[in-house]
């Protein structure tokens, strides 16, 4: 049988919301309990008269992650640039598509594009490109028919240092950043030294002043 500890642990540990509350004293134990009292009854498999049982655990557990170290260190951004009027293009990783997406890049448009950026998944192809050329990637690719086309798009691109890439939780840092500010993000893309992160165009501005003034690294 499971115990409340045990299980009020699991609970926490599902909600990003409760653990960073707990982590950094700002739960109210009391009501997040009562919310919690049916989930824990669950994973216990009892019935749980007194409350006070959850509200201990919970405050325990609370200690534990206020005494624990940082999920991440520091990270600090050495530049931020933006750019707008974006749009996705995804089709779906048949032979065929593949084929031709071996040759769009010896296209002199696509050769000299400010912005492009192609991923290969395991089962769709995706292009991201200024609209200007969208016509051109499609036209590329002739009769076959996108699995999706998202426009009113825009990135982010976020250089780091190279020892950043030791850093446990760097791409956590910036997605809860935007996460917690209801920022939807539709694309992530990372290298080495580069995060690319591809917003709808309305959040761009909220988006690029709150990493800037969060972790942009001043001089």
């Amino acid at each position: 049988m499971t115990s409340v500890m045990t299980a009020v642990a699991q609970v926490v540990e599902n909600s990003e919301f409760a653990r960073k509350g707990l982590q950094e004293g700002l739960l109210n134990i009391s009501a997040y309990a009562k919310t919690i009292h049916h989930e824990v009854e669950e994973v216990t498999k009892k019935e749980i008269k007194n409350r006070s049982s959850i509200v201990m655990a919970l405050s325990r557990y609370g200690r534990r992650l206020q005494q624990s170290p940082p999920l991440v260190g520091d990270l600090q951004i050495l530049n931020i640039t933006s750019r707008s009027k974006l749009v996705e293009v995804a089709y779906s990783k048949t032979t065929e598509v593949q084929e031709r997406m071996a040759t769009l890049n010896l296209l002199d448009s696509i050769k000299n594009a400010s912005f492009f950026v192609s991923t290969i998944g395991l089962a769709e192809i995706t292009i991201i490109i200024d609209s200007s050329l969208v016509d051109i990637v499609k036209g590329h690719f002739g009769s076959i028919v996108p699995i999706a086309q998202i426009d009113g798009l825009a990135s982010l691109t976020i250089q780091v240092g190279i020892e950043t890439i030791n850093l446990p939780g760097q791409s956590y840092r910036v997605l809860e950043r935007l996460a917690s500010r209801k920022i939807a993000v539709v694309e992530h893309m990372t290298s080495p030294t580069e995060h690319s992160i591809i917003l709808y165009e309305k959040d761009i501005s909220q988006a690029f002043q709150l990493l800037n003034s969060v972790f942009l690294k001043k001089s």
